[in-house]
């Protein structure tokens, strides 16, 4: 972390190459959400390559029970994914499961939406 001083002769920060954020000069209640919504924003962050597998998992299941059409149609309409990203999700789970990732396991999902380990 490298300091040098600011304009009001307070040391500044640097967090990956950029200047840290001053929740100091926001009221309490502010800084306060903004530390708790960083901190939700990193774990959804860490989670989302899990959540593509398990998406395109689940994709990949649902397009063998209906025709290219179909699929498309379920897919854009009814999960609100365009067409190109459920492709995507689903490159990405065929690759992750030839790569034998540990988020690849053989799983199934239910009736809820779940997955079966």
């Amino acid at each position: 972390m490298i300091r040098r001083k600011a304009i009001s002769g307070q040391p500044t920060e640097f967090v990956n190459g950029n200047e840290a954020f001053d929740y100091g000069v926001l009221e309490s209640s502010v800084a306060e959400f903004l530390e708790f919504l960083k901190v939700q924003v990193h774990r959804i962050r860490r989670q989302a390559p899990i959540s593509i597998v398990h998406i395109g998992k689940g994709l990949i299941v649902a397009k063998h029970y209906l025709s290219r059409g179909m699929f498309l149609k379920w897919v854009e309409g009814e999960v609100g994914i365009p067409a190109r990203t459920a492709q995507a999700y689903m490159h990405v789970a065929q690759w992750a499961a030839h790569k034998n990732a540990t988020v690849a396991r053989d799983e199934r999902p239910t009736r809820d939406g779940h997955f079966t380990a």
